[in-house]
């Protein structure tokens, strides 16, 4: 799916976007969350963090705080809300 098809399905309730988005980002978003956020408190939530990142993910195209850029993708916004989320657990 393309990151418009996934924008599409978000605004819908399209559950096979859900499922696609979390099944093709968790491992990249897990790889790329612990190289940033080194710590334990960070490993043993990462789950949690990834579902988290995925709902302000889901409110932010639904309100559109989120626009698709030429130099922007789901996936890169997905991460750096990770990132950040794990960085803001860490303290």
């Amino acid at each position: 799916m393309t990151d418009a098809q996934l924008i599409i399905g978000i605004m819908q309730n399209d559950d096979r976007a859900w499922r696609y988005l979390y099944r093709e980002n968790k491992a990249k978003f897990i790889s790329s969350v612990l190289k940033t956020a080194v710590g334990r408190s960070v490993q043993a939530d990462i789950e949690d963090i990834y579902q988290e990142s995925l709902l302000v993910l889901m409110r932010k195209v639904k309100t559109g705080a989120f626009k698709l850029t030429s130099g922007g993708s789901l996936t890169g916004y997905l991460l750096q809300i990770g990132k950040y989320t794990a960085c803001n657990l860490r303290g």
